[in-house]
């Protein structure tokens, strides 16, 4: 088994703690990795540990860094890393300028913003 194959398991079994038994019951059913990754459970734990990386690489002024791995947890639908990923290209910090993919990323982290707010909403008042 490849360290990036650990470190993915590694990281399904902490937030499969914080978040519940749904990534253990797609185990049982389908054992394989690439199963797992496929679940919304893993998918948002890596999207969290991607924007966490970036944001500590911004802290520490390694711009290029900070944009890969926001850029990666803003593809996963990381609401906060589709805004910061926005900034980043609105500034040029770790990749060129680009006002176009800043308002690109800027409206997605909005609509998934809607998105969540609605979802929230309907289950308040049901």
């Amino acid at each position: 088994m490849t360290l990036d194959k650990m470190s993915k398991i590694v990281t399904l079994l902490a937030f499969t703690a914080l978040i519940g038994t749904a990534s253990f019951t797609a185990l049982a059913k389908e054992p394989s990795l690439t199963a797992l990754e496929e679940t919304p459970e893993f998918k948002n734990a890596l999207s969290i540990i991607h924007h966490h990386k970036g944001l500590s690489a911004y802290d520490k002024g390694d711009y290029t860094t900070a944009y890969q791995k926001i850029k990666s947890a803003a593809e996963l639908g990381n609401a906060d890393a589709q805004k910061d990923l926005a900034v980043l290209y609105r500034y040029g910090n770790g990749t060129p300028q680009n006002y176009q993919k800043a308002v690109k990323w800027f409206q997605e982290a909005a609509d998934k913003a809607i998105r969540n707010l609605s979802t929230d909403w309907d289950a308040y008042t049901a």
